[in-house]
């Protein structure tokens, strides 16, 4: 975590805070920049992205299964469930990642066994995401 300093880079005399977290060194008269947003911040103000990619590959999976239904009917359609197959794997991984990232910096205290929560949440969500796109574009194949 990015710690403000409390002495100045150019001078080394200490700085005093200014409101809205600018630090000001009246000796040399450098501002320091103000407090940077940190990750998990920003993991907690994108949940609305956090959803979409969570249902992105089932939606994927549904409308691929859907296309694969229609096949039956249209010969040309069952391409087409393949073709929206094949986008919905690496979207799969990528939202998997992405997720899994969210889900642990959201909801894990900071320490050594963020890594492995993280690959144990990336194992789940990405089993689950292979099997749903996977499943949803078995049906276009014949």
């Amino acid at each position: 975590m990015d710690e403000i300093p409390k002495l100045c880079p150019k001078c080394r005399s200490t700085l005093t805070l200014l409101q809205g977290g600018l630090r000001y060194c009246a000796d040399c008269g450098f501002e320091g920049e103000p407090p940077k947003a940190s990750l998990e911040a920003s993991a907690r103000r994108s949940p609305s992205l956090f959803w979409f990619l969570l249902v992105s590959p089932a939606a994927l999976g549904l409308l691929s299964f859907l296309a694969g239904q229609a096949s039956k009917h249209d010969p040309a359609m069952s391409v087409f469930s393949v073709a929206i197959g094949l986008v919905g794997l690496p979207l799969a991984l990528a939202s998997s990642i992405y997720c899994s990232l969210w889900l642990v910096r959201r909801f894990s205290s900071p320490g050594s066994l963020n890594l492995l929560t993280t690959f144990l949440v990336l194992l789940v969500l990405g089993a689950v995401n292979l099997l749903i796109v996977v499943g949803g574009c078995a049906v276009g194949f014949r």
